[in-house]
């Protein structure tokens, strides 16, 4: 079946019809409507998203939708697809996964009934576990939640490692400074500069000057990177540098820059370091991750850089005693 997916309003007509035959299906099966658990308010926010399947005749065949439900998790909604109409829930699922990505989520949970064995079947088929009922369905046998979370992995490179995916660590380095990250680099970037700067990280992690951690995601791409400098003078032995937390903004609110840092803990107390620093700009979405994992705010240095497009910025110096 040929298919288009948009993003609709829930109150607009279709919907509407399909929203209703939705309702009385789960009626039907399950005693309830679902009705109290949905509210057109919740997905019409800019991390949320309700869509329409239409087949070739621009009819109205199927519907789903996304809201916010904690940090990097989005609720999945209102999935329907009319009886008879091949293809179309897999479709509308595959989609609202795809709008989950780009909107920053890292997993999709959902509450299905424990009777509705067609539901459960469909979500198990393409990917859904049980997990811990959540919210409102804490405690409720009749309540069934599933999850999926999209995978992804921390990797620490090896030199060699690190030299062979150069364009890749290029990437991620030219979306940041794109985005406005200030880390070191100005806008327009000369070619080849981020693979130069990355040819010269992957050469200090051969000569084992810094530990080199990157984040993958499902396609085992590098969506994000950071640094542990080691190369301290002879009486920093205890210390370590924490540089170039990068994360793609594709991959953004996915916890990932968290992960990233976690690893790179890990492998400083192996190393017998008990004293790390860092820096950021100033009340940056980085300082507030700092924080939040209990980071010591040492201070500001107003006018410290400048950011890509040339403003100055202040940077706030951070440690963590481990």
């Amino acid at each position: 079946m040929t298919l288009r997916i948009d993003v609709a309003d829930p109150d607009d007509a279709d919907a509407q019809v399909l929203l209703g035959e939705l309702s009385d299906a789960l009626q039907a099966i399950t005693g309830d409507s679902g009705r109290s658990s949905f509210s057109a308010d919740d997905v019409r926010g800019p991390r949320s998203r309700f869509v329409v399947a239409r087949d070739a005749d621009g009819q109205a065949v199927g519907c789903g939708a996304l809201r916010p439900l904690q940090p990097g998790v989005a609720e999945l909604k209102r999935m329907y697809a009319r009886p008879g109409s091949r293809g179309v829930g897999a479709a509308v699922l595959a989609h609202l996964e795809s709008a989950a990505r780009e909107l920053g989520y890292r997993a999709v949970w959902l509450e299905t009934r424990a009777v509705n064995a067609r539901a459960l079947a469909f979500y198990a088929r393409h990917g859904y576990g049980r997990i811990e009922n959540f919210g409102r369905y804490a405690g409720n046998a009749a309540a069934v939640c599933l999850g999926k979370e999209w995978a992804m992995t921390i990797k620490e490179l090896d030199g060699a490692q690190a030299a062979a995916r150069v364009d890749e660590l290029a990437e991620v380095l030219r979306d940041c400074v794109e985005g406005g990250a200030s880390v070191g680099f100005m806008l327009p970037l000369a070619e080849g500069r981020p693979e130069a700067f990355w040819r010269r990280v992957a050469a200090g992690v051969a000569a084992g000057e810094r530990h080199l951690f990157v984040a993958e995601d499902e396609a085992g791409r590098i969506c994000g990177t950071v640094s542990l400098v080691t190369d301290m003078p002879d009486n920093q032995p205890h210390r370590a540098d924490v540089s170039k937390m990068l994360v793609h903004r594709r991959a953004r609110r996915q916890g990932v820059a968290e992960r990233l840092l976690r690893a790179l803990e890990v492998k400083a107390r192996e190393l017998g370091k008990t004293t790390l620093v860092l820096d950021t700009v100033t009340g940056s979405d980085a300082s507030r991750l700092y924080e939040r994992l209990e980071w010591q705010r040492v201070g500001d240095i107003p006018n410290y850089a400048l950011m890509p497009e040339g403003p100055p910025c202040s940077t706030t110096y951070y440690f963590r005693a481990l």
